[in-house]
């Protein structure tokens, strides 16, 4: 749905797929070379984008000025939130709330090292992304690939809690807690389940569970450091990745059919061959 110059999800996203893979076969291919959520074609504001890329000269235009209209308004919402978060932080003792100064000055620094390692990257990088493509990554990862990856480690982390509480409460370990009664014989299976919803110390069992059965213990610590932590972040990162569909990672041919279409529908733009486009999605 359409409402106040905004598209609504109305359905699941299964069915936002399923519509997108039919669309694809019933329209041609330029229609759809557009951004996610604003639905402005690339070739609105990739001509000034590859201008200032390939020109010898100094851009005449700021960089705000080459952005899309996502790219933009992710910006201004970004700093908005950052002066309200600002406010919070110093209202916090009237409130009575715990997010102070110092909690935002780490929440800064945290944003801080991100934006100045991207910095540096693209400063290298000036003619093989641009500050459009990073702003637009940055937010499916931070948004994104983000949520999936907690969302996935818990479900993981869940899993493989329960199958350790419940090997741990078959094997009958012996755990003596802080008032003097071990945890094992009889009793070992409702300490499984107590260890399984935190009622006693996790980690007290897993050591002594450790001792008993190192070759488990240490096929443990590997499914939850390669699998648990390693393989899901890096699979979400390059899923965030791909959700990200830019002109800077189309062909020439893509995006010359795009700005063909385009012009047909009277808009003229001041680029119209991009002849040094010699880069695809893969490479």
């Amino acid at each position: 749905r359409k409402m106040c110059g905004m598209h609504y999800v109305c359905c699941g996203f299964c069915a936002v797929a399923q519509e997108a893979r039919q669309l694809e076969a019933l329209v041609h291919p330029e229609m759809l070379r557009i951004d996610y959520i604003t639905m402005q074609p690339f070739a609105e504001y990739y001509p000034a984008i590859y201008e200032a890329r390939h020109s010898d000269e100094r851009p005449k235009s700021l960089w705000f000025n080459r952005l899309s209209v996502f790219s933009r308004w992710t910006v201004i919402n970004t700093v908005i939130c950052l002066i309200l978060l600002f406010l919070w932080s110093l209202l916090s003792r009237g409130l009575n709330h715990k997010f102070g100064p110092k909690n935002y000055l780490v929440f800064l620094l945290t944003l801080l090292q991100a934006f100045i390692l991207l910095a540096l990257v693209y400063r290298k990088h000036t003619k093989d992304v641009s500050i459009d493509a990073l702003i637009k990554f940055f937010a499916a990862g931070f948004c994104l690939s983000t949520t999936l990856g907690v969302f996935f480690e818990l479900v993981l982390g869940l899993c493989v809690r329960m199958t350790m509480a419940l090997l741990m409460a078959m094997s009958g370990i012996d755990v003596v807690v802080e008032n003097g009664y071990s945890m094992s014989g009889p009793d070992s299976w409702t300490a499984g389940k107590e260890v399984n919803y935190g009622g006693v110390d996790y980690r007290s069992y897993l050591e002594a569970y450790g001792n008993d059965h190192p070759f488990v213990f240490t096929l443990y610590l590997f499914v939850t450091s390669f699998i648990l932590a390693a393989m899901i972040e890096e699979i979400t990162k390059y899923f965030g990745f791909r959700m990200v569909d830019h002109p800077d990672f189309r062909t020439r041919e893509e995006i010359e059919e795009a700005m063909r279409y385009h012009e047909e529908d009277g808009v003229q733009q001041n680029v119209s061959s991009f002849p040094e486009q010699n880069r695809t999605f893969q490479s």
